[in-house]
């Protein structure tokens, strides 16, 4: 019995790689901002960085991020996998992304 082979696209690979560097955006930024002393946004994710602590409650919900996707890299062969991965860097763009970068940079362009 032969093997079958998928041919995996360009854009899910692209969006992919875009999801993992939004994922280091995000943490990085929310821990800058929280430490600076502004508020996370996400309930979730607030909750989780008040019962263990910045770095570590930032940390776990950024495992569970990562496993989602390491999870669609698994399934990447599914039609459905470049369209996830477009609407989960959409959703991470303007809900952490551009908020961050409005509340960081905020003061300096002001």
């Amino acid at each position: 019995m032969g093997r079958t082979h998928t041919r995996i696209g360009g854009s899910t690979v692209g969006l992919f790689a875009l999801n993992l560097a939004l994922q280091l955006v995000d943490f990085v930024a929310t821990y800058v901002g929280c430490s600076a002393g502004f508020p996370e946004g996400n309930p979730l994710v607030r909750s989780a960085m008040e019962c263990m602590g910045y770095g570590p409650g930032l940390a776990a919900v950024k495992c569970v991020a990562l496993f989602f996707l390491g999870y669609l890299w698994m399934v990447r062969a599914n039609r459905l996998v470049p369209t996830a991965l477009t609407i989960t860097a959409a959703l991470y763009l303007i809900l952490s992304t551009v908020p961050w970068t409005v509340v960081l940079l905020g003061p300096a362009i002001t």
